[in-house]
């Protein structure tokens, strides 16, 4: 005997109930498995179905068996029909609830009307694949919400899951979707296909989907579109500053130099460098010099417009675009306020710093300029700027193109110079004005050219500082004017008293190995320390005055001379000679011009005169060109002078023949006095 239809497969309810249509919607041959034709004894069929919705008799097909106690046979159904049925049940289930992905099947409501053990394990967080039929997504959020309810964010999936439900149902067509919400506190990214489902009449019944955990898959991705977005900052941006960098700043001059074409209005570009901003790299290393041009960009940054390109090209130039320029008035009021914006004291780590800036102008002006042109112009105005003195703009004209051409050959030319020794010391005695004998020599580098002749420092020092010379050429410097002296020494031409004046550029001061390799060649070119004199400008020292002081303190200890240059002309004179331990003053020339005219001059180096008596210090008037100017002087009691009155800086071999000079005069007047 064959055992009751209802109790062969897992029914629920006992009593047959019809499946809601919702198996029309599968292919005919795949009814089989979800219908259960039940052939009665009248030959009539009829489908039955359990409440959960289940087929009662999946591919079964009943038969007729007499009944002993009956005259109407009863329903029957083959042993092998039913194994087959439960096979299928069996690897249904096995195959759906073992695959990776999430399925399920849903009614209009959302109710769950099937949903696999992925999709329960890992989204709804259900005991079982049978929890989930005839809930919702909702239901199962706020459960495990109300599970955790110091999180509000703990499980937030369900509304998603929810409104593309309905997205889908109000489309009318299958769909994808990229779902993500927070799953166990965790966000979850899933891929999603949802389609509806019709019966046979063409009524849609619900929603059918399958899902994918992607997040692996997103978070990578996200990973990737970072570190492009990164790398293409990095391309277009200045690291340091966060300025556009040159490439940007190409792309963005060619851009509004197109929109100045259409709209007839024009666009200018503005060079700034930063003077003298080399030596404070030199001096307070990289990591000051980095937080200084991070301080100066946003400086900049605070004045201009942000419809303006400001961009770092390198170092300590900086590059801005404007645009819409109607007058050129406009760019000399912005041109200003860079200016006193970069004139702003900074202290960083206790040192006050005072920068300036070179600016130079271009203008849109020309027919078919391009970007290359407009950055060449505006370099050119640039450093006429610095030649006028720094700290000011000057626009670009023609003029400078030949300039800058100039200055670019000279560029290359010096970067041999010193390997080609093609550079001189020049000397300037030092007079003692009662006596007239040479007391001292101020050292002069001059550059030999093949075909401009001798030229000034004043023309290729900047320069050297550029293109990163200056250093090596200090050196240069030191080694070949101490070696002079002491081949004079040696020689018996100078006195004991006989000093050698050095400048000690702002590029030595505070520099770890300055003072070490300032004694190496002392002691390589066998020197008396105290015949050496070190001068240095006193507007140097500001900002470096502490620190300034160690280094002057242990050359002062050596027995090394140290001298105020152009004293007079700084902020704070009368500070330093309270502060450092001094020498010698050196009037500047400026005092000394329009003497013995000018009252007020006079007033002055009466003054500095006695600053030097009452502090035990030497003075020097520097820039004595005529007698009036010596004899004024030498009344007022001032000891020693240079100037070209006496001698203009001259080659060691020309000083030498004047030095043996004197030494035999002196050497006949004694010989004579001998006699006598």
């Amino acid at each position: 005997m064959h055992p009751r239809i209802d109790t062969c497969l897992p029914l629920g309810d006992r009593s047959p109930r019809r499946l809601p249509p919702i198996l029309p919607h599968f292919p005919p041959r795949r009814r089989g498995w979800l219908s259960v034709e039940v052939r009665l004894c009248s030959g009539q069929e009829e489908s039955s179905f359990t409440r959960t919705g289940r087929p009662s008799g999946t591919g079964i097909h009943p038969g007729r068996s007499p009944d002993a106690h009956s005259r109407h046979p009863r329903p029957a159904m083959a042993r092998d029909d039913m194994d087959e049925l439960l096979l299928k049940q069996d690897l249904l289930r096995l195959l759906t609830d073992n695959l990776p992905d999430m399925l399920w099947i849903k009614d209009l409501e959302g109710r769950y009307l099937f949903a696999n053990k992925a999709l329960c394990d890992h989204l709804l967080m259900a005991r079982d694949t049978e929890e989930p039929i005839g809930k919702t997504d909702l239901f199962f959020a706020a459960r495990e919400r109300a599970r955790h309810p110091e999180d509000p964010d703990w499980h937030t999936f369900g509304e998603v899951c929810r409104n593309s439900d309905q997205v889908t149902a109000e489309a009318n067509r299958p769909m994808r979707f990229e779902e993500w919400g927070n799953v166990r506190g965790k966000p979850l990214y899933l891929e999603v296909h949802k389609a509806p489902f019709y019966d046979e009449q063409g009524r849609m019944l619900g929603v059918l989907g399958s899902g994918r955990d992607i997040t692996e898959e997103v978070q990578l991705r996200k990973k990737l579109e970072t570190q492009r977005n990164e790398l293409e900052y990095q391309a277009r941006h200045d690291l340091l500053t966060g300025l556009a960098n040159r490439n940007h700043f190409q792309e963005a001059l060619r851009a509004a130099l197109q929109r100045s074409r259409r709209s007839g209005l024009g666009v200018a570009v503005l060079f700034i460098d930063l003077d003298g901003f080399k030596n404070i790299n030199d001096i307070y290393g990289h990591d000051i010099g980095d937080r200084l041009l991070q301080l100066m960009a946003r400086r900049l940054t605070s004045v201009i417009r942000e419809v303006d390109t400001l961009a770092r090209l390198g170092g300590d130039e900086f590059t801005l675009i404007v645009e819409c320029v109607r007058h050129p008035r406009d760019l000399e009021i912005l041109a200003e306020k860079l200016l006193q914006a970069i004139r702003r004291p900074l202290t960083l780590d206790d040192v006050t710093h005072r920068m300036t800036a070179s600016i130079g102008i271009s203008l849109n002006d020309q027919k078919g300029i391009d970007c290359q042109t407009m950055l060449r112009h505006a370099d050119a105005a640039m450093y006429r700027a610095k030649e006028k003195g720094r700290d000011r703009f000057e626009f670009y004209t023609s003029r400078l193109t030949e300039q800058a051409l100039r200055r670019l050959v000279l560029e290359n030319e010096l970067r041999n110079a010193l390997e080609e020794g093609r550079f001189v010391l020049h000397y300037q005695p030092r007079i003692a004005l009662e006596s007239g004998r040479i007391c001292g020599a101020e050292v002069l580098v001059r550059w030999r050219h093949p075909r401009q002749g001798i030229i000034g420092p004043e023309r290729f020092v900047e320069i050297a500082e550029h293109i990163g010379l200056i250093a090596e050429l200090d050196r240069w410097v030191y080694r070949n004017g101490l070696a002079q002296l002491q081949r004079w020494r040696s020689q018996g031409l100078v006195s004991d008293d006989f000093r050698m004046a050095f400048n000690l550029s702002v590029r030595h001061l505070e520099q770890e190995d300055f003072l070490e390799r300032f004694l190496a060649l002392v002691r390589d070119c066998d020197v008396d320390p105290g015949a050496i004199e070190l001068e240095i400008t006193e507007t140097r020292l500001l900002g470096n005055l502490q620190t300034s002081r160690n280094l002057l303190s242990r050359l002062k200890r050596l027995g090394v001379h140290l001298a105020i240059d152009d004293f007079g002309t700084g902020y704070a004179s009368f500070a330093y000679l309270k502060r450092l331990q001094f020498d010698t003053l050196k009037i500047d020339r400026s005092f000394v011009r329009d003497l013995p005219d000018s009252e007020q001059d006079g007033a002055i180096v009466r003054a500095i005169l006695g600053i030097g008596r009452a502090l035990g210090l030497e003075v020097v008037a520097e820039g004595v060109e005529s007698l009036p100017q010596r004899d004024f002087l030498r009344a007022e009691g001032c000891p020693y002078a240079q100037g070209f009155l006496f001698d203009r800086p001259q080659p060691a071999d020309v000083l030498e023949s004047r030095l043996r000079r004197l030494a035999a005069r002196t050497s006949w007047t004694s010989r004579r006095k001998g006699r006598r």
